[in-house]
């Protein structure tokens, strides 16, 4: 068993009867992590798995941008950024989550402008701007739409299903229902179409090393983007939490304008072992929101 998992235990005083749970969990996971995934030969990459459970209510709450006109309050304060002479009319705002070079995903604002993209931190703890990014439409030398998968070689997609296998079958032991814990079960091998747009400029050109490996690097010639977890309530898509609905309003915007290539292929992510990335996407420590007592 990892360090990590004795650590967690020690630290929240878990009983002998719970640990012989978390180690039939960690067997589990064995053998996820061992199975085949299905891949496909003809693009060779592997899809990004995750686990597709619903969030329940009280996972929906614990995200602060979900609380009544919160998005609106932020929209507004964030308004003064746009800047007429050089983004135009604004087309829409959407609250997604954008992917790093090292495929970690961070809760965003975006503002679609007539000329502009703006990827805007928000702060909804605080209520206040952080940083926000600008990119100017002509610049794109193209966007790519479609699922967000792997190289055939990376190891993620496994990782990521053993991750969030572990991750719910903790939360299940410790705070639902034997029903709660079958769905576990069926989710260990659930799959979620993940979709992406990925809006790139100087041709995509090529990290260099250094810039690569440093998680906090800035000048990354591409923004990828994917619907926010909340995008799914009640049983029914909510557009602005959508990458679709983004997507649509983007590439006719790119269209009308002929601007730039759109092409509809897989958005490649190249992440081949990340296990920290796959540890802050399934807990959304990259959002703000109620994490126990602790908050990012």
């Amino acid at each position: 068993m990892s360090e990590l998992a004795l650590l967690y235990m020690k630290r929240n005083n878990v009983t002998d009867r719970e640990r012989l749970k978390v180690g039939y969990i960690y067997k589990n996971c064995e053998q996820v992590c061992n199975s085949q995934l299905p891949m496909n030969a003809d693009r060779s990459v592997a899809s990004r798995y995750s686990s597709s459970r619903p969030l329940t209510e009280e996972e929906i709450q614990s995200f602060f941008a979900v609380r009544e006109g919160m998005i609106e309050k932020a929209v507004e304060q964030c308004r003064p950024v746009l800047l007429q002479n050089i983004d135009g009319e604004m087309k829409g705002v959407w609250l997604l989550a954008q992917i790093d070079h090292w495929d970690s995903e961070k809760e965003r604002l975006i503002f679609l402008t007539e000329h502009s993209i703006i990827s805007l931190k928000y702060d909804f703890i605080s209520l206040r701007l952080l940083d926000y990014c600008r990119i100017s439409l002509k610049q794109l030398d193209g966007v790519i739409t479609g699922k967000i998968e792997y190289p055939e070689n990376s190891f993620m997609p496994k990782i990521h299903k053993a991750v969030h296998y572990l991750r719910d079958r903790f939360s299940y032991h410790f705070r639902s229902s034997p029903q709660a814990e079958s769905q576990a079960d069926t989710d260990m091998f659930s799959k979620r179409n993940q979709n992406g747009v990925c809006c790139f400029w100087n041709s995509r050109e090529q990290l260099p090393f250094l810039k690569k490996w440093n998680p906090w690097s800035r000048d990354i010639p591409w923004i990828t983007l994917t619907s926010h977890p909340l995008v799914q309530q009640d049983g029914h898509r909510k557009t602005n939490y959508d990458i679709d609905n983004f997507s649509k309003t983007l590439v006719e915007l790119l269209e009308s304008k002929k601007m730039c290539e759109i092409k509809y292929q897989p958005v490649i992510i190249e992440n081949y072992l990340g296990l920290v990335s796959a540890f802050h996407n399934a807990n959304h420590f990259g959002y703000f929101k109620s994490h126990g007592k602790v908050s990012f």
